[in-house]
Parts: C-alpha cells; sequence; structure tokens
C-alpha cells in the first residue's frame, strides 16, 4: 500500500464524507437521527478551535476520517471510520494518534468516545490502544425542529 497521509478535512472531501455517514447507521447514534449534511461537516471543518476534522489519504483516495470535538479539558471523538476497503490498515489508530496529538498541544487531557456494546471489534481496537471501558449508556435523542 502506499503511504497513508492524515490531514485536516476540507470542502473537498465533504461529499464522500456524507456519503460514508449516510451509508452507515452506526455512526448516527440512534435510529431516528442522520448525518450531517454539507453545511453540518462545513461549519465543523471551519471551526478549528471546537473541532478536529482529520482525514486519511491513500495517494488522493480518501480513504477514512475522524471527527472529534474539543471540550478544553477534555474531548469527544464522534465519528472513527474507514473506508471498508482499507481497514486493518492502521488507517484508525494513524487517525486517533494525530487527533490526539492535536489536543495535546491545545491542553486537552482526556478524550472519549462511545462504542456499541455489541461491537467487540471496535471495542477490542480501543483498548489495544489504550481506551478503558467506562458506564453504560443509552443514546437518547429528541427531534426539535
Amino acid at each position: 500500500m502506499s503511504e497513508i497521509d492524515i490531514v485536516s478535512a476540507t470542502s473537498g472531501d465533504i461529499e464522500i464524507m456524507v456519503k460514508w455517514g449516510e451509508q452507515s447507521p452506526e455512526l448516527w447514534g440512534s435510529p431516528n437521527g442522520g448525518w450531517y449534511t454539507k453545511e453540518g461537516l462545513e461549519k465543523i471543518i471551519i471551526n478549528k478551535d471546537r473541532s478536529i476534522c482529520l482525514v486519511s489519504k491513500v495517494d488522493t483516495k480518501i480513504t477514512g476520517m475522524c471527527i472529534t470535538h474539543n471540550f478544553g479539558e477534555w474531548a469527544y471523538c464522534e465519528a472513527l471510520y474507514i473506508d471498508k476497503d482499507f481497514r486493518k490498515q492502521g488507517i484508525a489508530q494513524l487517525l486517533l494518534k494525530k487527533t490526539t496529538q492535536i489536543l495535546k498541544e491545545k491542553g486537552c487531557a482526556m478524550i472519549g468516545t462511545f462504542v456499541e456494546v455489541d461491537n467487540p471489534t471496535s471495542i477490542k481496537f480501543h483498548e489495544k490502544i489504550g481506551y478503558e471501558k467506562g458506564f453504560q449508556f443509552h443514546y437518547m435523542s429528541k427531534l426539535i425542529a
């Protein structure tokens, strides 16, 4: 495989990110949820003070994304997605490593994420790179618009 580059997402990356999100309900939080619009992702990409939006690229192909929100002393990794053809190649680990580096530079002390309890692959991956299990939650949502 060619070299993997981890870079900040740009407007040119949004189309594939929207496609991945629409095709991956596990990123939504609930069946009633949904994924970001192009406009919503654009706002995240622009807001570099509060959000870190990275993509992985092999040659010029976008192969993965990581969206994390920085709340100061802690951060929440909302979405980590790797294209099915590029999984098991270390890309997710590289995305989280770069995200963690940026968060440390901003003075953040902790990163957390939600992992589905019936997703042993994701649980094992996160534990392998140093994440610890916390409380189990139910994601709750309410449409307000």
